[in-house]
């Protein structure tokens, strides 16, 4: 009887096989990988714009309530920015108010930014701010204090 050297059908039918589930197993996970990647990119570009908007208000723009929308990057980010005046808590209504401050107490606000780009509910980024300031001199009301 002779041996015969090779492989069977079969066997290399399993390889094939075990072979395309491994190849669907790596790209599947490439793939996520890119997603993450891709998603974490514009995060951080959303993050620079966000934080140079933020670094504006009461600082180079007058601080005020309002609520205000604009785009970056030729309207690849949108973004939705509200300022309310916010109760200080620091300031508790019970405890007795020192002389400078019953004359002038500082202004609290809020601000809430949201960053979106992007189709999916994911591609967005919420920041909250607190902004303090003077209020204004109400013997000159084009001056802060």
């Amino acid at each position: 009887m002779k041996t015969q050297k090779g492989f069977t059908l079969l066997e290399v039918l399993m390889a094939v096989g075990l072979l395309a589930v491994i190849s669907a197993l790596v790209i599947s996970t490439m793939s996520g990988g890119l997603r993450q990647v891709r998603w974490s990119t514009q995060a951080s570009e959303a993050s620079m714009y966000a934080q140079s908007l933020l670094d504006t208000i009461g600082s180079m723009e007058f601080i005020q309530p309002e609520t205000t929308e604009g785009d970056w990057d030729d309207r690849k980010y949108h973004y939705q920015l509200e300022i309310k005046e916010v109760p200080d808590p620091s300031i508790a209504s019970d405890e007795p108010v020192s002389g400078v401050e019953a004359v002038s107490p500082p202004v609290l606000y809020q601000v809430n930014l949201l960053v979106t780009w992007g189709d999916k509910p994911q591609d967005q980024l919420r920041f909250i701010s607190y902004k303090a300031r003077q209020p204004s001199n109400t013997n000159n009301p084009g001056v802060d204090l």
